[in-house]
């Protein structure tokens, strides 16, 4: 299980900085953050992709 633990420590602080931004959002703002959310999980696959290489 060691093999996770720097996945899951990236994974968190992405999840963190990702809820300090929801608060800048107001109601009525769901699919921003919805958009927001996906284009985040998009780069950071593309930045792991690009570590790789």
């Amino acid at each position: 299980m060691d093999f996770f633990e720097p996945y899951a420590e990236a994974a968190e602080r992405v999840a963190r900085q990702e809820l300090d931004m929801v608060t800048s959002y107001g109601p009525g703002d769901g699919a921003a953050m919805m958009v927001r959310s996906i284009l985040l999980a998009v780069a950071f696959s593309a930045m792991r992709v690009l570590a790789e290489q």
